[in-house]
Formats: C-alpha cells, structure tokens, sequence
C-alpha cells in the first residue's frame, strides 16, 4: 500500500510532458492553450491541451470571429502501443462527431483523414513544431497530381496561456 501512494505521488510530481512522452512533442502541449495567428480577416482560434490521468491527452478548441465565439468542440487522444498511432474522438458544438487517428512521422504529426468508406481523403492536416517550443504550425494538404501532397495553408500557433486541469473525479 505504501509502494502504491509512493508511486501515486512520484507520477502526480511528473511534468504532463513527462507523463505523455508516448505522445512525442505533442505531449508538450499540455497544460497550455495556443492561438492561431489571425487569418487576417477577424478569425482565429484557440486550443487547449491537458493531461487527464497521466495517459491520455484532452483538447478544447473555440473558434473566434473578432471577440465572439462562434463555435467550439473537444476531444480526447489516446495512444495505441500495438499500432504505434494517436486515436482520438472529438465532438463539437455544431453536433458533429468522429473518430480519427494520427501518426507521428519523424518531427510531424499527420493526421489521417478517411472517407465513410474507408479510403483515404484527399485532404490532411500535418502538425509540425514552430520555431521556439512556444510554437507550432498546422497545415493542411492536399493530395496533387503525381500522389505526393501540397500544402494549401498553414497557421501558426503560440502559447497563449496556461490550460485549467480536468476536475477532478467526485466520489
């Protein structure tokens, strides 16, 4: 019983990071927010990373027109051992639900996008580290041509400012 409070309180003690290396970098990004740069026409969002139980990641996004927030959904990413990849679920405020997976591929996260039928989309999202560690940028591909992909735009991210913890379990 002593081992087990032990070792409770050495993994509470961990940094998030620490406690999702499984994740790569993108277990860095827990325990803060991070805005997108403005797209120049008033838009931007926001999103939120946290820890949940040392093992999983929890994300929030709000989308902003100006001031106002216009729409806004959460997820949870797992990482599966067997398969070597990032499962996540995510919902959001216009009713929409989904599954997904991602990748990570050297210094990049890629998010892989499937049709109802199973094949893959034409379209992903690759997440890279920015410049600083306060940094990272999201782009969004497309399939060309000759079967490689090319970027349609991306967006900067930097920390904005700490992410509140999960509440805690009542009981």
């Amino acid at each position: 019983m002593i081992r087990l409070a032990l070792s409770l309180a050495l993994l509470a003690a961990l940094p998030a990071h620490a406690q999702l290396s499984q994740f790569g970098w993108f277990g860095d990004l827990a325990g803060s927010c991070w805005r997108g740069t403005p797209r120049g026409d008033g838009r931007s969002d926001e999103q939120c990373y946290s820890s949940q139980f040392g093992k999983f990641m929890r994300g929030s996004i709000r989308f902003y027109q100006g001031d106002r927030v216009t729409a806004e959904g959460d997820s949870v990413f797992s990482f599966d051992p067997n398969e070597r990849v990032i499962v996540y679920t995510q919902w959001s405020s216009n009713g929409s639900f989904g599954f997904g997976e991602a990748t990570l591929e050297g210094d990049e996260l890629v998010f892989h996008n499937r049709l109802p039928d199973g094949s893959e989309a034409p379209a992903r999202s690759v997440w890279r580290r920015g410049s600083s560690p306060d940094s990272f940028v999201v782009s969004r591909q497309r399939r060309d041509d000759r079967g490689g992909w090319s970027e349609e735009g991306s967006v900067t991210y930097t920390r904005s400012r700490p992410s509140a913890r999960p509440a805690a379990p009542k009981g």
